[in-house]
């Protein structure tokens, strides 16, 4: 007779809880990747590997591209992920470490990547 009060119990804080993850752990989870992406920025800024970070249509010119090995950077804060778009403040440095300007850089989601969209410099 206790077994069905008990099983009713915990069926209820099942429902409460939710099966599998929750949307914010999957944003967390994104915003993670976003940052691991943003991290990685010094080993892909060369012009012949910048413009693979890049999405599809959103390459920019090859001198522009030249301009991104001058610089490195720092992720200010926690990227912001809205589905598959996510925006992050980067502090861009120059060699010596002095920071040039603060940009907001967008990136989407390209399957299971992250991909920049709009990533203006100083």
């Amino acid at each position: 007779m206790l077994r069905k009060p008990c099983l009713l119990v915990a069926l209820g804080l099942l429902a409460m809880l939710g099966c599998g993850g929750s949307s914010d752990s999957v944003k967390d989870d994104d915003s993670s990747s976003v940052r691991m992406f943003l991290d990685a920025y010094e080993d892909f800024c060369e012009p012949r590997l910048i413009s693979r970070q890049f999405a599809a249509g959103k390459v920019p010119a090859k001198s522009e591209l030249a301009k991104y090995a001058k610089y490195r950077l720092e992720v200010v804060g926690t990227p912001r992920v809205q589905g598959t778009t996510a925006t992050a403040q980067v502090k861009l440095l120059d060699a010596k470490g002095n920071e040039v300007a603060t940009k907001e850089w967008t990136l989407i989601k390209d399957g299971l990547a992250w991909k920049l969209e709009n990533a203006p410099l100083p």
